[in-house]
């Protein structure tokens, strides 16, 4: 896709599932990097596809080290906190919890359907698990860290996943599927207990395929994604303006 033309903002968040192999998202983050002036990035589960998430951390640090080496406008949040003028912006993946289905969908149901659907074993379905908590407490860290540095006044939240279950609630395509119990990370529900100050404004997320613009608590949560040719196949696409 050319991205020429299409910008109406400075700043691009992307927030993963970019495609199904690191090389080919860095090939797209290449071409982004030439119409933005920077670009947030946090990588999608699709990143890890390429080795059947066999190993998440490595496929991470290759992103990292080539992100790092070739482009000094696109920061990658998997490690680290992005502060542009008086906005801070926080990321991980956030990957899933297995619970957000529907009462007639158990956590262990949802788990056995993602393992047979995607052709893993149930110790790669336990590390997914662990990494989710680990990403929530990465974030809940970081805003609770930004809650005393009195230059930032507003906290942008970028996660792969689904922060919150209620986003998806009337999302009947996905109801009572292992697409809905793998659609978000209730980990990443507490990270807002750390935002005594009130900071977090706006969550960037993408994963599913509908696009959501909604607000909950006085925070705008956006999602505006392109999909695929067998779903959606939005061959005209248009990035979605945000104002901070």
């Amino acid at each position: 896709m050319s991205w020429v033309g299409l910008p109406t903002s400075l700043i691009c968040v992307v927030a993963g599932d970019v495609s199904t192999h690191p090389d080919q998202t860095l090939l797209e983050l290449t071409k982004l990097s030439v119409v933005y002036k920077h670009i947030i990035f946090i990588d999608g589960n699709n990143e890890h596809r390429s080795n059947n998430y066999g190993s998440v951390a490595t496929t991470q640090k290759y992103l990292h080290n080539q992100i790092s080496k070739y482009f000094t406008n696109i920061t990658y949040l998997y490690d680290k906190v992005a502060m542009i003028n008086n906005v801070a912006f926080i990321g991980a993946n956030g990957w899933w919890t297995y619970n957000y289905g529907g009462p007639d969908y158990s956590m262990d149901e949802c788990r056995r359907d993602f393992e047979l659907a995607a052709g893993v074993t149930s110790t790669v379905s336990d590390r997914i698990l662990s990494i989710a908590e680990e990403d929530a407490e990465f974030l809940c860290f970081n805003v609770n860290k930004l809650q005393y540095q009195t230059n930032i006044d507003n906290i942008v939240l970028v996660t792969h996943t689904v922060p919150n279950r209620h986003i998806i609630n009337d999302n009947w395509n996905l109801r009572n599927t292992y697409y809905e119990g793998t659609a978000g990370n209730t980990f990443m529900e507490t990270v807002l207990d750390y935002d005594y100050q009130g900071k977090i404004k706006t969550w960037c997320f993408g994963h599913c395929h509908d696009a959501y613009d909604t607000t909950l608590n006085n925070i705008q949560y956006i999602s505006n994604p392109r999909g695929r040719p067998t779903d959606f196949n939005r061959r005209v696409y248009y990035p979605k303006l945000v104002t901070l």
